[in-house]
């Protein structure tokens, strides 16, 4: 009902920031972490919770012990100084995952080049989010949450709804934000009774998820 979209590989550069363990497999998030705190903090140190290369598995502190505190300014910085972007999108993407830190709408307007540039490499929403999953970020129905909201923004319609669709296809339950953003797409589409239709089939569901969660 929704594919009215149209179905139309980038390797991260290979560098460290830091010296960690050779056993330690460094995701390209921890990367990006790294170079925002090298640009913010000074020197920084990596503390494994578990072995494995999920971005959430690092501790990541500056000298001090204090955590890098998050905005928008470093945000920004740190994704346009990623020697990828698919980097720049892992770590647009771990940031949305911290507790009490949201993006704002300029934020998500500056990944629009991004999340473009990443589709026209790797073709669709699916492949976007494999390169993902290969480099070492958690997928999450927040991934798709933010896809999603970045075509929306960018006025890029039939690959938001694609992203919806994947969404649905990897099992996630959108919540009351992805499906008005359906909405909105559809009466702007002016495929009417698809978007009465879809209203009137969607069902909300009990545990909602805020768009920067989960």
């Amino acid at each position: 009902m929704l594919s009215l979209y149209k179905k139309e590989t980038e390797n991260p550069s290979g560098i460290t920031l830091f010296s960690v363990p050779a056993q330690w497999k460094l995701s390209t998030t921890a990367v990006a972490v790294g170079l925002a705190l090298q640009s913010h903090g000074g020197l920084c140190r990596l503390t494994p919770h578990r072995a494995c290369e999920s971005p959430r598995a690092f501790s990541i502190q500056s000298p001090d012990s204090s955590r890098l505190q998050l905005c928008p300014e470093i945000v920004e910085s740190t994704a346009s100084s990623c020697p990828s972007d698919t980097i720049a999108l892992s770590f647009f993407l771990w940031c949305a995952r911290q507790p009490n830190y949201f993006h704002d709408s300029c934020s998500f307007d500056r990944m629009i080049p991004v999340v473009l540039r990443l589709t026209d490499r790797f073709g669709s929403v699916r492949e976007i989010v494999r390169e993902q999953q290969a480099v070492g970020c958690s997928v999450k129905a927040q991934t798709f949450m933010v896809l999603i909201r970045v075509y929306w923004r960018g006025n890029f319609y039939g690959r938001a709804l694609e992203a919806f669709d994947e969404m649905i296809k990897q099992n996630y339950v959108p919540n009351t934000y992805a499906r008005n953003m359906v909405l909105d797409i559809l009466f702007k589409v002016h495929h009417f009774d698809v978007a009465l239709k879809f209203f009137r089939d969607t069902r909300v569901p009990t545990n909602e998820i805020a768009p920067s969660e989960q």
